[in-house]
């Protein structure tokens, strides 16, 4: 297939027209679909489109081949079907005048004499304007991405919520639509704070998986974003959203006040107050605080050292797994020869950003970015072992702050998985594990996808002698942050969460693994198994004595 692809190779590909096109399809079985990148607002843009499609058309044709792969012919392509039938042609149109004398059935496709329907009936024409909005909305780089979506449906395919809802609202191209429809003018702005528009949006848990499925890399879930902190910044955060966005407070009181905090929470009475107050569904099995919490401001591992990393551990290492995943991030790090500074770090504020509540921890946001700037300039790397804070730290403060410090910070932000295949592939990771004779499952995080990471997890567990990877068909576990955990999305999250609940209970593992927190919670609540976080099983595989420390070494 590559040969195919590239120009002036002699194949049967060549660039038409010097237009940009996008690429996607099914590998497998080189079925393709390239999609030219035109501005069809531009009446030359509308016309090279049409000189286009000739031209693919004539090509495909002369090579004996389908103008329709496993696709319809439909409005797009019925300007061509009689190219394509020839002599028989003819015999369609008997039949459609036998079937729909009137033509009432999908009038003008397949048989239809409009030698200018391909520019007809366009997303966007000529017409099309954009009208001040006096919101967000009329930056620019929005704009154009709103109007990137092209509405080809594919997140039909991999949104968790459309999945499992499979409706039309649920899945991520009505976000694209619907704004387009307010900077176009067509819908009026009031709908912005409507509870209609705010119910689509929240369609939107944040899952990121748009970055890398949608063929166009179409960043609904930022639009939604967008949406939602216009909508809060008129309406105000509901409740629930408050206090499940305040992590960081929640897991300092939680740890002061530990073991009272856990007793707390499994008593039915204190979850039933929970539930009708901050809207916290009561049937959540909720994280167990630890104590004492993982230490901020500490610097730890060789002093000095060549390799220098900041680690940001996030709120769910420090105040429920602070001796797991914490703990073991630090020492696989150490093991490797590193110096390792834990800074004065806050909340990344996931949470928040995700509800549209940014104005409420922008304070928190610039703190992070200043304090892993000025460790970045002293030459540390920043390394987070939640998938959710790395993200964050990556794609969304970026956007938000458009600083050049946040794009510093997100040029030298990895994943513990990703950094430590950097390691390996330089030549330095101490590779020295020791055998483990256990069947594994790993659940990889949406928000690892989304950062374009996966593989790089297996690779690092392929290292340890006797360990066998069961594989499984991996799906999102539903929670989504905090949205599991409500009152309002915690049935929906478990029913997203069931597809993966019965892969890992067939796969009969010894342990199941993944990169996220708030995804161990769901995996564990979902089928009473063990989850570790993987880099806890690094560093057990590191250390013989290991075994007998732990108490959660299967």
């Amino acid at each position: 297939m590559p040969p195919c692809l590239r120009p002036g190779s002699g194949s049967t590909w060549t660039p038409c027209h010097e237009t940009e096109v996008f690429i996607y399809g099914h590998a497998g079985d080189g079925n393709l679909h390239v999609i030219p990148l035109l501005n069809l607002k531009e009446a030359s843009e509308v016309r090279r489109m049409r000189a286009i499609a000739e031209e693919v058309h004539d090509l495909v044709l002369a090579l004996g081949g389908s103008i329709s792969g496993e696709h319809g012919d439909g409005l797009a392509r019925t300007p061509y079907v009689r190219r394509q039938w020839g002599d028989l042609y003819p015999l369609l149109e008997q039949v459609k005048a036998l079937f729909d004398p009137e033509g009432l059935l999908n009038p003008g496709k397949i048989v239809g004499q409009d030698p200018d329907l391909l520019v007809k009936n366009l997303r966007y024409g000529m017409e099309y304007r954009r009208i001040s909005t006096g919101t967000p909305l009329d930056d620019e780089r929005w704009q154009r991405e709103i109007e990137l979506c092209h509405g080809c449906g594919t997140c039909r395919t991999y949104c968790p919520v459309s999945l499992e809802l499979v409706e039309e609202p649920t899945t991520a191209r009505p976000k694209a639509n619907l704004l387009r429809g307010l900077i176009s003018g067509e819908l009026p702005l009031h709908w912005l704070t409507s509870p209609a528009f705010k119910a689509v949006m929240d369609y939107c848990v944040n899952c990121k998986l748009c970055l890398t499925r949608c063929p166009t890399n179409v960043d609904i879930p930022g639009m939604a974003l967008l949406a939602r902190t216009h909508y809060v910044q008129q309406k105000g955060l509901e409740v629930d959203d408050w206090v499940l966005g305040r992590s960081e407070l929640a897991g300092t009181l939680g740890t002061l006040t530990a073991p009272l905090s856990n007793l707390g929470n499994r008593l039915a009475p204190v979850r039933w107050l929970m539930e009708k107050v901050v809207g916290i569904d009561r049937r959540r099995e909720l994280p167990v605080f630890a104590r004492p919490a993982f230490k901020k401001n500490q610097r730890l591992g060789r002093r000095g050292a060549a390799r220098r990393v900041a680690y940001f551990p996030g709120c769910y290492a420090t105040f429920n797994d602070p001796d797991g995943e914490a703990r073991a991030t630090v020492e696989v790090l150490e093991r490797n020869g590193h110096e390792v500074r834990i800074p004065d770090w806050r909340c990344c504020g996931v949470a928040m950003i995700t509800k549209g509540g940014v104005d409420a921890i922008r304070g928190d946001i610039d703190h992070n970015v200043r304090t892993l700037a000025t460790l970045v300039r002293q030459g540390y790397n920043v390394v987070a072992s939640a998938a959710s804070c790395g993200l964050t730290l990556k794609h969304d403060y970026p956007e938000l702050l458009k600083s050049e410090e946040a794009r510093l910070v997100a040029a030298h932000t990895f994943d513990i998985h990703e950094y430590l295949v950097r390691l390996r592939r330089d030549g330095a990771l101490d590779t020295a594990f020791r055998p483990m004779n256990l069947r594994v499952v790993y659940h990889n995080a949406c928000h690892m996808e989304a950062q374009g990471i996966g593989r790089e997890v297996i690779e690092l567990l392929q290292l340890i002698p006797g360990l066998t990877i069961v594989p499984i068909a991996d799906g999102c576990c539903g929670i989504a942050g905090t949205f599991g955990m409500k009152c309002r999305g915690f049935e929906l999250s478990m029913r997203i969460g069931g597809h993966l609940f019965d892969e890992l209970k067939r796969a009969k593992a010894d342990v199941s693994l993944t990169s996220c927190g708030t995804c161990k919670l769901q995996m564990e609540q979902g089928t009473a198994q063990t989850v570790l976080h993987t880099v806890r099983l690094l560093q057990q595989a590191y250390d013989t004595r290991e075994r007998s420390r732990s108490s959660d070494t299967p």
